[in-house]
C-alpha cells in the first residue's frame, strides 16, 4: 500500500440508464494536492443528509464533472481485450438489447448507440452491476498509477453519497426548497 491519504473512487450506476459516473472520497483531504487530482474532477464537501429520518454524515469526495461516456468504457473494454481477460470481457459487455421496447422503435440505438462513432461522447448505458464493479477495479488500477502519494479505491457509491452530490449542498429536500 502507498502511504498518505486514502482516496476512494466510486462509480455510480443509475437504475434507469445504467450511466456510470466516477468520484473519489478523501479521508484526509489536506494531504491531497490539486496537482494530484486528475483533470475533470469536482470536490464535494463534507456534510450530513437526512434520508427517511436517518442522518448520515458524508465525508468529502471528488466526482467527475460528467458521466462516463461510451468512449471511456470502450477504453476499459479494449484494455480487457488486450490483456486477454476473456471472462471479464464477457461480463463487462454492453447489453444493447435493453434498448428494445414494444412501445417504441429503438432499433437504431440497439445497433448503433455504443458502436457508432457519433455516440462516442454520449453517456454510457446498459451495463450490468458486475460490469460496473469490474470498471471500478480497473479504474482503481489506473488511478493508483497516475495519482502519486495516495491510495485510490474505486467503488460504487452509497445512496446517501449520490443524493448529497446531486443536491449540490442544499440540505433540504427539493420540494421543501421550492415551497
Amino acid at each position: 500500500m502507498k502511504s498518505g491519504a486514502t482516496l476512494k473512487i466510486a462509480a455510480l450506476t443509475l437504475i434507469v440508464l445504467f450511466a456510470v459516473t466516477s468520484w473519489a472520497q478523501v479521508t484526509q483531504p489536506k494531504k491531497l494536492k490539486k496537482a494530484q487530482i486528475p483533470k475533470g474532477w469536482v470536490y464535494i464537501p463534507q456534510g450530513q443528509i437526512v434520508l427517511r429520518k436517518d442522518t448520515t454524515i458524508i465525508q468529502p469526495f471528488f466526482m467527475l464533472e460528467t458521466e462516463l461516456s461510451n468512449l471511456d468504457y470502450k477504453e476499459f473494454l479494449d484494455s480487457l481485450k488486450s490483456q486477454g481477460k476473456t471472462v471479464e470481457l464477457a461480463i463487462a459487455q454492453i447489453d444493447t438489447l435493453k434498448w428494445r421496447d414494444p412501445n417504441a422503435y429503438n432499433e437504431p440505438f440497439v445497433n448503433y448507440y455504443f458502436q457508432h462513432l457519433a455516440y462516442s461522447r454520449y453517456p454510457l448505458v446498459n451495463i450490468s452491476y458486475e460490469g460496473a464493479q469490474l470498471y471500478c477495479k480497473w479504474l482503481t488500477e489506473i488511478l493508483n498509477k497516475s495519482v502519486k502519494g495516495i491510495t485510490v479505491e474505486a467503488m460504487l457509491p452509497t445512496r446517501a453519497q449520490w443524493i448529497w452530490a446531486a443536491r449540490g449542498g442544499i440540505k433540504k429536500n427539493f420540494i421543501e426548497v421550492i415551497n
